[in-house]
Order: C-alpha cells, then structure tokens, then sequence
C-alpha cells in the first residue's frame, strides 16, 4: 500500500504526480519535524496540492501591473537621483507580489494587522506598494537628500545616506476582494537582523488585550513577516535567539512567516564562506519548523525560503507555499 495523498493507486500511476509536487519549482524540507501528526499532516496538505491556486487572468495582469510599478519606481530613483545611496530590489522585484498575496490571504484569515520587519534592500518598494504610502513621501525623503547635498547643513546631513531606509511606516492595504487590514512596517535601525525581536514584540502587543484584570491573548489579530537576506539569517545569532522563543507562551505570536531572499552575497562574502551549511534556512531545523523553497520561473529569478514556526499558523503555511 502506497504511503502517498496524491491520486492514483499503482506506483506507475503515482510517480508522475510526485515528481509534479516535488520536482517543481518548490521544494519542502519537512521530513527532519520529530512530531509525526504536523509532519503527516504537511505531507497531506502538500501532496494534496490543497496550497496550490491557480491564477485567473485577470490576477496575473494585476501582478504583471504591480511588478511594472515597482520596476518603473526603482528605474525612477536611481535616475532622477544618481548621486544618492539606493538599495534597490532589482532581481527581488517577485517579493512584493509575494507579500500582498501572504497579507490578502492573513485578511481573508481574519487577521486585522501585519507587522513586517526588513532591511535595507526592497525597503521602499515594500513602504509604496505594501504599506501603500504614497509615492510624494519617498520622493520627499530623495528631495531632501538632494538638497543637503547641495546646500550641506553639517548639523543635520545624513552622512550615510540610508536615513530613509530606517524609516517605518503604517498604512492600510486592500486586497482584490475589498478587505481592508493594516500593515505596520516597524522600524530598524540596523542593515541587518536587529529589527525581528521587535516586531515579534509589536505583534505580541497587538494580540493581547489588557482591558481586563487578567490578559486576553488572540493570535488571530495580528501576524508577524520577517524579511531576512540569506547571509543574515544564517549568521546574525539575533535570529537564532528570536527562533528559540518562537514556541515559549509567554513570546509565542501563532506562527511567524519568514521569507529569506536569496541575495546569493553577503556584503563580500559568497554563500560557501559564510555558512558551513547548504541553506541560509538550515538553521531553522534545529527549531523542528518547517520551510520550502520556492523559486520563480516567470519572473526575474529570485529564490525564497519560508519557514512555519508554529503548525498553528496553518494559513501561513498556505501563504508561504502559494508564491
């Protein structure tokens, strides 16, 4: 009897439909989860290809017009502004399709807010058309860094000239269906990983309700997403401290979804010099969590990890694997 949840009863039969799941363009690390009820569970969720949906026309035109935005956007700054710092996502543009399918798919869940954490790289795509802030706000930012430039105000000029890319931002994003939920991009006043404790307590924060003498903790209010560079995740021991209280009650926030962009460098560092591992993502399976790698095709190539903290987060586990 064939072990498998995907169609069919011979192993002929089967076979084909098993390279389709897993000789796609995602691949799922599962098998190393000690607990044998969330790994049967994973595997019939993946095999059943229950988190796979198909797009409608009309779906990829709207990610066709947002990927135009954020190309058009990034081509814009770097012209108009050519004497200033910029840390583009050229090569990650995939990214931000990626976060407004995961933040619909939360409101659709029922979750009323998502607080996101990342670094520099992507920043002010994920403020303009994430967050939705308007445009004349990072334009403001640009300006501004011009003007200092010209006229330097040694009291005030930004010497890096990544002030910008520190700034956090809230705003309200719509999905396709007209559900509202708020976005809260938290700031971080490093390149790097300083920001993912933070958010993990911002979220906390959002889930627990004080009013009463004793508190109230829902984890369907608020969902955390952490943005990691691979270099980063593997080698910021901040990471590792934020895992090992993901599954604590007293810091657990119902499951965090991780993406881990594949920047393929680490400021100079190639991958096999700044891991002793084959994933920045190895890391997590010390924390018996779950991730897949998923790596488009129909974009400019860029590869994600996702990882599940918690199977409770059953949804973020749909979210992650559906991009």
């Amino acid at each position: 009897m064939l072990r498998v949840k995907v169609p069919r009863n011979t192993l002929a039969e089967v076979l084909p439909n098993l390279r389709n799941v897993y000789s796609g363009t995602i691949s799922y690390e599962i098998e190393h989860i000690s607990n044998v009820e969330q790994r049967e569970w994973l595997r019939e969720y993946i095999e059943g290809s229950m988190h796979r949906r198909e797009l409608t026309p009309q779906r990829k035109v709207q990610i066709l017009q947002r990927l135009t935005k954020v190309e058009t956007m990034e081509r814009y700054f770097r012209k108009q502004f050519m004497s200033q710092k910029t840390f583009s996502i050229e090569g990650l543009d995939v990214m931000i399709p990626m976060l407004e399918e995961t933040i619909s798919m939360l409101a659709e869940d029922g979750t009323q807010t998502a607080v996101l954490g990342m670094a520099h790289r992507g920043r002010l795509s994920a403020i303009a058309h994430v967050v939705n802030r308007p445009y004349e706000e990072l334009l403001a930012e640009f300006e501004a860094g011009a003007m200092k430039t010209a006229e330097p105000d040694f009291d005030e000029v930004d010497v890096t000239g990544d002030v910008k890319y520190h700034h956090g931002a809230e705003g309200t994003y719509v999905t396709p269906i007209g559900t509202k939920i708020t976005v809260e991009l938290a700031n971080n006043p490093s390149h790097l990983e300083a920001v993912d404790g933070v958010v993990e307590g911002m979220t906390r924060c959002l889930q627990t309700d004080r009013s009463g003498n004793i508190a109230k903790f829902d984890a369907q209010i608020a969902a955390p997403i952490l943005i990691h560079g691979d270099a980063a995740f593997a080698a910021q021991g901040v990471v590792a401290e934020v895992l090992n209280l993901q599954a604590i009650s007293g810091y657990a926030t119902g499951g965090t979804i991780h993406i881990i962009s594949n920047n393929q460098i680490g400021f100079t560092t190639d991958p096999m010099e700044g891991r002793s591992t084959r994933y920045a993502s190895d890391l997590a399976k010390g924390y018996d969590l779950r991730s897949c790698t998923s790596t488009p095709t129909t974009s400019k190539r860029a590869s994600r990890r996702c990882i599940w903290p918690s199977i409770t987060a059953a949804s973020s586990a749909a979210t992650c694997s559906s991009t």
